[in-house]
């Protein structure tokens, strides 16, 4: 996997999806991952990718929004974080 840096430009939304997936495939089976962030991801394609290795591994998610969230009320991610994160919650949380 090659991580891609950009900085400058309009889009300040990240690569969520892309690091989640490497912290799955390195972290020991059945981990817990926390993810903290305040900003949407641009690479959403991953998410069926994440899904799969989480499961095969065991893998518990939790995505943690940030008090700051510099996302748009409608970005399609605040609909994928909580479909790769714990399941209780089925949603993403806010602190």
């Amino acid at each position: 996997m090659v991580f891609e840096s950009y900085d400058g430009g309009r889009d300040s939304r990240e690569r969520l999806m892309q690091g989640l997936l490497g912290a799955i495939e390195n972290a020991p089976d059945n981990s817990f991952i926390v993810v903290f962030t305040d900003n949407g991801s641009k690479d959403l394609n991953l998410k069926n990718q994440v899904l799969k290795r989480k499961q095969e591994k065991g893998i518990t998610v939790f995505i943690v929004l940030t008090p700051i969230y510099e996302g748009f009320p409608n970005d399609r991610s605040l609909e994928v974080y909580p479909q790769v994160s714990v399941k209780p919650l089925s949603r993403a949380s806010y602190i």
